[in-house]
């Protein structure tokens, strides 16, 4: 392999890591308004204990789905590759 190759492979490997990153903050950002909104009806200077209780189970809830979507996710793209292979 070539210089040229090996920096584009590199320069591509970044872009991916970036690009799960950005991935990861959109899916903070998503959570923390959704839960938000659901557990906080109205602000005030502090959380209460019920809210700041109903803001962990929410964020547990929302990570928990969007792993077990994406795990399916992969399962279902491997699927189809596979029988397309076949």
């Amino acid at each position: 392999m070539n210089e040229n190759s090996e920096s584009s492979i590199q320069a591509l490997e970044k872009l991916q890591v970036l690009q799960k990153i950005i991935e990861s903050q959109k899916t903070v950002v998503k959570m923390t308004s959704k839960c938000f909104k659901y557990c906080v009806p109205n602000v005030g200077k502090s959380l209460s204990q019920k809210e700041q209780a109903c803001l962990w189970s929410c964020a547990q809830r929302f990570l928990e789905s969007t792993d077990f979507i994406n795990r399916r996710s992969s399962e279902n793209i491997r699927n189809v590759s596979n029988v397309d292979s076949d």
